[in-house]
């Protein structure tokens, strides 16, 4: 097998990001175009790596099929687009780490089966997301070193997998760093930006930022809280941070909940929203809250998966008259 490195991860980018826009973009059933790709000319340049020595983008490739296939309006069932970026990036990671073609992935992982895992598996790493579906299928490229690391599987979901909250130190500046460029330049809503407690100072003046990152008493106009960032163990980096609010007061208990939380752009979709969500409830718990409000805009559909895979239920009726935002309370054990 070979290792998921960095050209591994642009890959699957790549092609998570056509899969998403393919439902958008074209006219054709979501399975019409999985296969159209799966079997393309430009999946063998995306096998072969020389993708990334052009300058292709995504409407280049679907102008490439185009051409290859003619268009189509046929079918009219189109999957969700978080399924279908987690799909792409799946397919790709299962043709990069086992040296297989995209042809050979499609025809031992069919689209429909891939898609009705994606709510169980999607929260795991994108690699023992590929075994689980392997192993479902009883399909084994060297036995026992899949047996071997299917024990290695069952103990990472058990430990629910890489993921770590830290309180920000010296130590992780670098890490912090390249994650907060990387989202103060991303160019998607101004609303993107969340938490907003670490976005709430500049981050270029480390010593004055690490000093006021937390709340320590109340203000009148906000609580005491704790701030910590989500540390992928395996690569070092970290892929997103999570405010906690030690209780409510009226604005919180209306719009805003305890807990606030964002992932990093590049890391979205990949399952460590849920992860993350489920460490802060860990340590909501050490500080005495034991019935968590989180709430989320009602089109946002990946903060409400976070959300409901950790026990969130949502009130039946609003507190606020705000057809926008739904209110959520997760009870701690």
């Amino acid at each position: 097998m070979k290792k998921y490195d960095q050209d591994a991860r642009r890959l699957c980018d790549i092609q998570a990001d056509l899969f998403e826009k393919s439902v958008k973009k074209l006219d054709m059933s979501s399975e019409i175009f999985v296969r159209r790709f799966m079997n393309s000319k430009i999946a063998t340049e995306l096998d072969n790596l020389s993708f990334l020595e052009s300058n292709k983008t995504i409407d280049n490739i679907f102008e490439e099929l185009d051409i290859q296939y003619g268009k189509s309006n046929y079918g009219s069932i189109k999957y969700h687009q978080d399924a279908m970026y987690w799909t792409g990036y799946l397919y790709r990671c299962f043709v990069y780490t086992y040296e297989i073609t995209s042809k050979q992935a499609y025809k031992l992982l069919p689209l429909k089966e891939v898609i009705s895992t994606f709510e169980p598996y999607h929260t795991l790493d994108i690699e023992h997301a590929v075994e689980r579906l392997l192993e479902a299928k009883k399909i084994s490229f060297d036995s026992e070193e899949l047996n071997r690391r299917g024990v290695s599987i069952l103990r990472h979901i058990k430990s629910k997998g890489s993921l770590k909250l830290v309180k920000l130190t010296e130590e992780y500046k670098t890490q912090l760093f390249e994650m907060m460029e990387e989202w103060t330049n991303y160019k998607g809503s101004k609303d993107d930006k969340t938490p907003y407690s670490i976005f709430k100072n500049d981050y270029h003046d480390f010593d004055n930022y690490l000093h006021n990152l937390e709340i320590k008493e109340d203000n009148g106009k906000y609580v005491p809280d704790s701030t910590f960032f989500a540390l992928d163990i395996k690569r070092n980096i970290f892929v997103g941070a999570v405010n906690i609010r030690h209780y409510l007061n009226e604005k919180l208990l209306k719009d805003g909940g305890h807990i606030g939380d964002g992932i990093r752009p590049s890391e979205r979709r990949k399952g460590f929203g849920t992860e993350m969500i489920r460490l802060a409830l860990l340590e909501c718990k050490k500080l005495g809250i034991d019935n968590v409000l989180m709430v989320c805009d009602k089109e946002n559909i990946a903060s409400k998966k976070t959300i409901i895979n950790n026990g969130g239920k949502k009130e039946e009726q609003d507190f606020i008259d705000d057809n926008e935002i739904e209110r959520y309370w997760i009870k701690i054990e």
